[in-house]
């Protein structure tokens, strides 16, 4: 008997509990349409999103019923007020897209995370970091009934954060054994970063993620590998070829791969220039429609220059590196070999440089380089065998182009020994040389180098040094010499720098 009331109880209990699940979804419209639009409204909140956990618990379709009030409240409510405290309902969505075995609820949760960060757009930043692992995560879930919503939820969310904040996050992610997880990862990567420019582009986190698509390009699973190559091309895109090929030095010399990734990179490209004019089109104002009209007139009546899209500078790669102190890789008996008797010692110590400078392009600043600097100057002028001066100027090149502007206080010794060196008319010195200035040359004003380079006796370095000033001058714009408003000043300074023929 009492097993039987027993029974009788659990049941009544379990009839209220469902009709109190019910009732909370037919009541939450009315209290999340308060925290919508007013704050007096939190406690209420706060109750029902308590209420919605233990609703979601215990009766699956309530819960899903309690989270689609909520998003059709979200739409047609498109702006939340800010004010309003929603960490709890956050929390409570969150728990269930990461438990909840029901894959409808699961769905309907990301519907309803989408919904709140649509709604509070970067005031939606505070609650980003505890779902975008969660969301990640549920990739593994391959059926489109979940995958697409989780999809909009993680292109939504991550518009309210900067990007740089999912470094960790998108490591975890592209880390995990799961297929399904690493080929959503690079898709959602390949949306996100094909809308980025050489400007914008978030290059820490690139640096960070970038070793893990390339590895994802040797997947044994087609979508995974596919998708790797829709996050390089995208990346390719945002950065720029030239700095892209630092990232996937790998597989450069695969040419099926970069295939593909170019193939997207154009597609990217195309995809953001498609949304780009479109997002234009829309913000343009109805009334200053014949204000436009007037200005395309004029556009339509300007030069072909004019009118040339200005191209997008791509990110210079030297700044993808990290800087290396590449004095600590030296071998242990560098400058001995350095100031060897025996030419092939020397050179094979110059060569340890440069393949270590190669490796690592970017150098350390605070190291000191003088000492360096002062014996390879030293066999560029001094040493008799021409390849040892020819790995000495390349020794110098690779100091130059790895400090940069930092070069700057060693120029002036090694730029009149350059200059000098050109009487040398053999290639396998020469083009060294050449380089070598260029890459000096671009370390100080170009004013300080043409004292040393004018006015030497020898043909040789007469015609390399004009040729010098040829590959510099060309880069030059009208406000760097001369001036549009004086042709006779022009013409004097081009005749100089090209031959120096002019009266």
């Amino acid at each position: 008997m009492r097993r039987g009331f027993r029974r009788v109880a659990v049941a009544v209990t379990a009839e209220k509990r469902r009709i109190r699940s019910f009732e909370l979804c037919s009541s939450l419209g009315t209290t999340m349409h308060g925290s919508l639009g007013h704050t007096r409204s939190r406690g209420r909140v706060d109750e029902a999103s308590s209420e919605l956990l233990r609703a979601a618990g215990e009766q699956k379709v309530a819960g899903k019923e309690a989270l689609q009030a909520f998003i059709d409240i979200a739409q047609a409510n498109p702006k939340f007020c800010p004010k309003a405290n929603y960490g709890e309902i956050v929390s409570v969505v969150k728990k269930l897209l990461e438990k909840d075995a029901n894959i409808n609820v699961a769905a309907a949760a990301a519907r309803c995370i989408t919904a709140m960060a649509t709604g509070l757009r970067k005031k939606f930043a505070s609650h980003a970091a505890i779902v975008i692992p969660v969301i990640f995560e549920k990739f593994k879930e391959k059926k489109p009934t979940l995958r697409e919503p989780l999809v909009e939820c993680i292109d939504v969310v991550a518009q309210t954060i900067p990007f740089d904040n999912m470094a960790d996050d998108l490591t975890a992610a592209l880390g995990k054994p799961n297929p399904s997880i690493k080929a959503q990862t690079d898709l959602f990567l390949y949306r996100s970063l094909k809308n980025f420019t050489a400007a914008t582009a978030p290059k820490k986190t690139l640096k960070q993620i970038a070793p893990l698509i390339v590895k994802h390009t040797g997947e044994s699973d087609p979508e995974v590998r596919e998708a790797s190559y829709q996050a390089l091309g995208a990346l390719m895109k945002a950065v720029g070829e030239k700095a892209a090929l630092v990232f996937i030095s790998e597989i450069a010399e695969d040419k099926i791969k970069m295939g593909k990734i170019t193939e997207y990179r154009d597609k990217a490209a195309a995809e953001a220039a498609a949304a780009e004019a479109a997002k234009a089109a829309e913000s343009a104002p109805a009334q200053q429609s014949s204000s436009a009209a007037a200005d395309d007139d004029e556009v339509s009546s300007a030069p072909p220059s004019a009118r040339e899209a200005v191209k997008e500078p791509e990110i210079d790669p030297w700044d993808m590196h990290d800087p290396v102190d590449v004095l600590t890789k030296l071998p242990a008996n560098f400058y001995e070999q350095l100031e060897s008797k025996k030419w092939l010692g020397s050179k094979e110590a110059l060569q340890a440089f440069i393949d270590i400078a190669q490796a690592n392009p970017k150098f350390c600043p605070k190291a000191n380089y003088g000492e360096i600097v002062a014996v390879a100057k030293k066999l560029l002028e001094k040493d008799a065998n021409i390849n040892v001066a020819a790995a000495a100027a390349r020794c110098i090149t690779a100091m130059a182009t790895g400090l940069r502007k930092k070069f700057a206080s060693h120029a002036a010794i090694v730029i009149p020994v350059i200059f000098e060196k050109f009487k040398e008319k053999k290639p396998t010195l020469r083009e060294p040389l050449v380089e070598c200035i260029d890459a000096v040359a671009q370390t100080i004003p170009f004013d300080n180098i043409l004292t040393a380079a004018l006015g030497k006796p020898n043909p040789s370095i007469k015609a390399q040094t004009d040729l010098f000033l040829y590959r510099s001058l060309k880069n030059f714009t009208d406000r760097c010499h001369g001036s549009q408003e004086d042709p006779e000043a022009n013409r004097t300074f081009d005749c100089e720098a090209h031959g120096r023929i002019g009266p």
